[in-house]
């Protein structure tokens, strides 16, 4: 028999953690889990590890478990795994029956294609796989021999340091950056250093930032210049936090509230904070996927609720949607894509559902380049830069780093 603290680390939780609020919430009972165990527990923590729950008071003395039957399962993304028949429901799987093994189960393989990604480069993957590398999917049976990636257009991009990295757009934003323009180059660019000053953390220590930096941690900044040797910082006042789970952590009001929890107050305690654990109930992901949650933390992953106490092997959630795609316009050159996905390659999108074939893509201006004539240079293209007997230094060369003989 396995008692609460065991219980407690099945689930991944510290005894000491959980020991701050005592007795558990709610009544305790014994609670058989698919491995056949048996854990005393209150009824939502044994919901939460797929257990069948005996009953308020019962004990796992007079209690006797059966180990839920295994056997292979499906999972939608390909791939097989053995598992209850419970846990491959909730995984969206498709469950080959008691005592079969993956070895026999054959379980359908998704398609694959190729898959545009970071740089141009070209990978074989599943559409699922392809979105999470953020790439463009060509669609299913598309190979890399037969596909064109184009790459992002790049540019200089000044970091709040002061240094300059060559990086697309979207990476410069991730950085904190600011992009100088495609094709722009870190021998053009002046990135002066972001001004830093003292920030007031919440724990009340005080640390040089800069603001955006300050404000990421959760701190006060207190102006440009300005030194953690004359800045006092007063540390953000604590209190006792329901967790949705029942369980209370002392916390800031912010840190709280960010967690689904319920703040009693500045200076509270859990010692003296009685916390009731929230309902659970099955919530449908928008990605189709089911799982057991409150429904604050359903409404946080932008899912809907189905109501307390539901339970996702009564629950069939409806897959979403594709996303709708259209012609984009790249280069003069145009493929179907969603609009995220073309706004990623600097493209034009025409519209949802539009076609190629009723597409006509304006052909990309022409390149230009240092061109060195009689000892001066110009920024022109290369054709015209021959119509004047001139030197044509290379695409995408600027005057500025030439030096013409």
């Amino acid at each position: 028999m396995l008692r609460l603290g065991a219980a407690l680390a099945i689930l991944g939780l510290s005894v000491p953690a959980f020991a701050q609020h005592h007795p558990p919430p709610g009544p305790t009972g014994a609670c058989c889990l698919p491995s056949g165990q048996c854990v005393t527990v209150p009824q939502n923590f044994c919901t939460q590890m797929g257990g069948t729950y005996q009953g308020n008071g019962t004990a796992c003395a007079g209690t006797t478990c059966t180990p839920a039957p295994t056997g292979a399962c499906c999972l939608p993304a390909g791939g097989c795994h053995v598992g209850t028949q419970a846990h491959c429901t909730a995984q969206g799987g498709t469950y080959q029956g008691d005592n079969s093994t993956c070895a026999t189960a054959n379980c359908p393989q998704p398609p694959t294609g190729a898959c545009c990604v970071v740089m141009g480069q070209c990978v074989t993957a599943t559409a699922a796989q392809c979105a999470q590398m953020h790439g463009t999917y060509s669609g299913n049976g598309t190979t890399c021999s037969a596909t064109t990636c184009a790459p992002p257009a790049v540019g200089s991009c000044c970091l709040p340091s002061g240094t300059c990295v060559m990086s697309t757009a979207s990476r410069c934003a991730q950085f904190g950056g600011t992009y100088g323009g495609d094709g722009t180059a870190c021998s053009t660019a002046n990135c002066v250093a972001a001004p830093t000053g003292a920030c007031c953390l919440p724990n009340g220590s005080c640390v040089t930032r800069t603001h955006t930096a300050c404000t990421n941690h959760g701190g006060t900044y207190n102006g440009d210049g300005s030194t953690c040797a004359g800045t006092t910082c007063t540390p953000v006042p604590t209190g006792a936090c329901c967790l949705p789970n029942g369980h209370c952590v002392t916390r800031t009001q912010a840190w709280c509230t960010n967690h689904g929890g319920t703040y009693s107050g500045d200076g509270t305690s859990c010692a003296t904070t009685t916390c009731t654990p929230a309902p659970t109930g099955a919530c449908c992901l928008p990605n189709g996927n089911c799982i057991v949650v409150t429904d604050n933390c359903c409404t946080h992953r932008g899912g809907t609720y189905q109501g307390d106490g539901t339970a996702c092997t009564a629950t069939t959630c409806a897959p979403p949607p594709p996303p709708a795609t259209g012609a984009c316009c790249i280069n003069g050159a145009c493929s179907v894509l969603t609009q995220a996905d073309c706004a990623t390659h600097n493209g034009t999108y025409q519209g949802d559902n539009t076609a190629c074939t009723a597409t006509t893509c304006a052909p990309p201006p022409p390149a230009t380049g240092a061109c060195c004539i009689n000892g001066s240079c110009t920024s022109t293209t290369q054709a015209d830069c021959a119509t004047q007997n001139g030197v044509y230094q290379g695409d995408n060369t600027t005057c500025a780093t030439t030096t013409c003989p």
